[in-house]
């Protein structure tokens, strides 16, 4: 089973985390900071993203820029969730794990805004 959605961020300092995460994840973990939870992160003060689960962070190269729209794959057959630039389709980053049970979006926004377009067909650039 794999499911596509997009996140718009309405300014390139809209949002700290996207990601997805089990539904018995603690509300009180940043998302990405426990191992219920795989996110792309902007770090306070970055401008760069960053790749983050289980406390642990992994820088992506500058070059990725911080896109205004970011896109989530998750296949729960495949065990993995990708994250993508949604307008030039370059692959941000892949977390490939096993999961143990169904997981959702999770966001964290500060200090402007995002919208959020869920169950949407799985783009043509991801058909295998």
């Amino acid at each position: 089973q794999s499911t596509w959605g997009e996140v718009r961020v309405k300014s390139a300092t809209g949002f700290d985390r996207i990601g997805v995460a089990y539904y018995n994840t603690p509300r009180s973990d940043p998302i990405g900071e426990n191992e219920s939870s795989w996110c792309i992160a902007r770090l306070q003060g970055e401008d760069r993203l960053t790749a983050l689960w289980n406390k642990k962070p992994k820088k992506l190269p500058d070059t990725v820029g911080l896109p205004s729209k970011i896109g989530v794959f998750l296949d729960m057959d495949a065990n993995y969730v990708a994250f993508f630039n949604g307008e030039s389709q370059q692959l941000l980053h892949t977390f490939k794990t096993e999961f143990v049970q169904p997981v959702f979006a999770a966001f964290s926004v500060w200090p402007k805004d995002i919208a959020i377009s869920s169950g949407l067909l799985v783009p043509d650039f991801l058909a295998f």
